[in-house]
């Protein structure tokens, strides 16, 4: 039997940080497992800094934060139907004690769970409404003797409804809240005061209980620090292969960031790298980025910047509406050409997409920044009396990310992991006279596998 720590930290599938109550039922084991969580790496700071901006009135504890549950489990109903009647083309019913629930007939028709209808081996749906309109008329609605809805329909088939299924899938604000987050964890935006959670890498290497606790992190605020990295270029591929294999790209599985002479990217040299998002040439961008730094700029220059687009989004919305209109309705290309000049780049590239900056989706929430003026393509469809508005737009949101963002130089054996649909990173020029052979490693993970792979470790640990 699962521990009760385990039911009450690894069910969560958002950083809401509800249940604050709940702390005392659990104070041994989460004490306990606090204590070798830290010892490991996690760096709770960074949590309490996140909690007290979504619970400005509350105090913060450690304990709280592990005990807090917010799941999306099917284990957690155990419902039962009380009462079940048709009224015109829905199926209303009643679940014990009171709470009084409706469905469409098409979509309960559409849904039925029998063998003929679904495969409960591949979860998939074996049956299609083609004739939405005759095929989801019923016959009658009762409740079994097990508390479950049947539905005989007018030609006679049979379906039968599991009450604790039927909660999961109601159509509710709250079903949907979970579903949503079962889906992905709720951003947490962060400025410059934010403090980067870190990890070890053992302990992601050793415990899935504490991999979990990382991947949950990096999508709530879409930045981690992974230290300790053994001492050779691809040690950064034993953590992503604990969730899936790195995205390939034209610079190869991995790329090796070092000064070159004949450089096919600005990042092969000494020079300022600005905020920027990696890959916007992509059609596909959704993936983590993951920068292992081997050996380190000893000299001046080399530092890190990275920065929350989501969060300059914000501001940019609130203070310059109309350059949050231009940035979010004007399509950019963004182009990517070069010749392999390194043994992991396999072939000549030329990649272009076109994209807003900031591309939103339906419910008008940010989904992806492609914010990268090295490689913006210097064509454009943007009409020539827009350009002057379109770059004060751009400047004010670079500004913006740079009033929030943080600074810091990596060590070596450090592997920084950021959103890359959210997150800008940089890096100030490497000066002399100091050793200039600095070595980083930059590959991709791709947020669909690591979704994949969060969810899969809660239906474990659940």
């Amino acid at each position: 039997m699962l521990s009760v720590f385990r039911r009450a930290v690894l069910c969560r599938t958002q950083v809401d940080y509800l249940s604050l109550h709940a702390a005392h039922h659990f104070a041994d084991p989460v004490s306990y497992k606090i204590s070798a969580l830290t010892s490991a790496g996690v760096n709770f700071s960074s949590i309490s800094s996140l909690w007290k901006k979504k619970n400005p009135t509350c105090v913060y504890s450690q304990k709280s934060y592990l005990s807090s549950t917010n799941a999306y489990s099917t284990r957690e109903y155990h419902a039962q139907v009380s009462k079940a009647f048709m009224e015109n083309s829905r199926v209303k019913i009643t679940l014990a004690p009171d709470q009084e629930l409706s469905y469409p007939s098409a979509w309960l028709r559409e849904n039925c769970q029998c063998s003929a209808c679904f495969n409960a081996t591949s979860l998939q749906r074996a049956f299609i409404l083609d004739k939405p309109t005759e095929q989801s008329k019923m016959k009658s609605v009762k409740v079994t003797d097990s508390g479950a809805l049947e539905v005989i329909w007018s030609d006679r088939h049979q379906s039968v409804y599991d009450a604790s299924w039927l909660k999961e899938k109601a159509f509710t604000d709250d079903a949907r809240k979970r579903y949503k987050n079962l889906m992905r964890i709720e951003p947490i935006p962060w400025s410059r005061e934010h403090v980067i959670a870190k990890y070890s890498y053992d302990a992601l290497m050793r415990d899935d209980e504490i991999l979990l606790r990382w991947l949950m992190e990096l999508e709530s605020s879409g930045a981690t620090l992974i230290q300790d990295l053994p001492d050779y270029p691809m040690a950064s591929q034993n953590v992503l292969h604990r969730v899936f294999r790195s995205k390939v790209t034209h610079y190869g599985e991995v790329s090796h960031v070092i000064v070159r002479p004949d450089a096919n990217n600005l990042a092969f040299t000494d020079k300022t790298l600005f905020l920027h998002n990696d890959l916007p040439f992509y059609i596909d961008l959704n993936v983590l980025i993951c920068l292992h730094m081997v050996k380190q700029h000893t000299s001046e220059g080399g530092d890190t910047v990275i920065s929350d687009g989501l969060m300059a989004a914000q501001h940019l919305q609130r203070d310059h509406p109309c350059h949050y209109e231009l940035l979010t309705q004007t399509d950019v290309y963004f182009c990517d050409m070069g010749s392999p000049t390194h043994a992991t780049e396999k072939q000549n590239f030329h990649k272009i997409a076109k994209y807003p900056v900031i591309q939103l989706n339906n419910t008008g929430e940010v989904m992806c920044i492609r914010f990268n003026n090295h490689v913006r393509d210097s064509f454009t469809d943007i009409p020539d009396e827009k350009i002057d508005s379109y770059y004060k737009a751009l400047s004010t949101y670079l500004n913006l990310m740079y009033k929030h963002s943080i600074t810091f130089k990596m060590e070596n054996g450090e592997m920084l992991v950021l959103d890359n649909n959210r997150c800008q990173h940089g890096r100030t020029a490497l000066q002399g006279p100091g050793d200039s052979t600095r070595h980083l490693v930059t590959s991709y993970l791709a947020w669909d596998e690591v979704l994949c792979k969060r969810r899969r470790l809660q239906n474990r640990f659940i």
